[in-house]
């Protein structure tokens, strides 16, 4: 069985290289106090350059690598990034699904719901949350 997942650390991490994100799946309804485990994190990043750039600076800090062939140690660049598809990586702390979309075309970027969202908490803020709570 895997390490469990840092969900504060890595949510830190991307926070300190100001990688533009919203949390979703399960690390998401547990903010929103839903009863629920979760294995892993999941975020929608924003494909800008500039925050593709900030986010490949988080992936090397987290060693992070395709999980499907963990063998190869298959890093993702820039273009990989920039796609629709998901990103399902292993890390240093732990399992990163990245989103370069969700289902519906009409979700909006992740930069225009942390601006408009009263109810958007910083990354900071969410990791001393699920700290707090025992979260690793």
């Amino acid at each position: 069985m895997p390490a469990p997942t840092k969900i504060a650390e890595l949510l830190g991490v991307l926070a300190r290289h100001r990688v533009d994100f919203i949390v979703v799946g399960g690390v998401a309804a547990v903010i929103q106090g839903a009863p629920v485990n979760t294995f892993d994190l999941d975020v929608v990043h924003a494909r800008t350059p500039d925050n593709i750039e900030r986010l490949l600076g988080a992936l090397r800090e987290l060693d992070a690598v395709y999980r499907i062939d963990l063998q190869r140690r298959l890093s993702p660049t820039a273009s990989h990034l920039a796609s629709t598809g998901h990103q399902l990586l292993a890390t240093n702390m732990g399992t990163l699904d990245l989103l370069g979309t969700m289902a519906s075309a009409a979700l909006p970027a992740p930069r225009d719901v942390m601006s408009s969202s009263t109810d958007v908490v910083s990354a900071l803020r969410v990791a001393a949350a699920l700290e707090s709570l025992g979260c690793e």
